[in-house]
């Protein structure tokens, strides 16, 4: 006698709020991302116009 095994995907295992989680991880993580790009633009914007006074 031969068993049959049924196949189970990987997302069956997972329960709502395994993925609700997942989903707000990664909305956090953007989110932080884009607050540390703004900063990092705002703090370029800057040296460059203290430096560029400073020339003149």
């Amino acid at each position: 006698e031969l068993l049959e095994v049924e196949g189970v995907l990987f997302d069956e295992n997972r329960s709502d709020s395994i993925l609700a989680d997942t989903a707000e991880e990664n909305w956090n993580m953007a989110c932080i991302f884009l607050v540390l790009f703004l900063i990092s633009l705002i703090y370029s914007f800057t040296v460059t116009l203290v430096k560029v006074r400073g020339r003149i």
